[in-house]
């Protein structure tokens, strides 16, 4: 008998832990996809290999962590990227000859980057 009652203390406790009661659910990352396009302000002409970072800020308890890519713009300006769904993102842009701009995005979405000249 006690064989009985020790093994249905066994058997609702895995239940219990198979269930998933007291236990936080699991977290879902969706993928996000960023596309975006950089061109000159004033000729609306496509900037090529124009270097795209990003930047992206993880939520608590991780706010120091931060999580870096690089791309770079093709010859028609564009560029896109498959991303996790992190809540913020920093898009920062810079080529030679122009000033840099940068850019915020939660979630999917597309940017569009007009970079003015630098003064020489």
């Amino acid at each position: 008998m006690r064989t009985w009652v020790a093994m249905l203390y066994v058997l609702t406790a895995v239940s219990l832990l198979c269930s998933g009661l007291g236990c936080e659910e699991p977290r879902v990352y969706e993928q996000c996809v960023i596309t975006a396009r950089v061109v000159d302000s004033e000729t609306a002409e496509p900037i090529d290999s124009a270097r795209v970072y990003v930047t992206a800020y993880l939520p608590a308890p991780f706010w120091e962590e931060k999580r870096h890519l690089e791309c770079y713009s093709d010859e028609d300006g564009e560029f896109e990227l498959w991303y996790g769904s992190d809540p913020l993102r920093l898009f920062e842009v810079e080529k030679d000859g122009y000033l840099p701009a940068s850019q915020t995005l939660e979630g999917s979405g597309a940017l569009y980057f007009a970079l003015r000249r630098a003064f020489r």
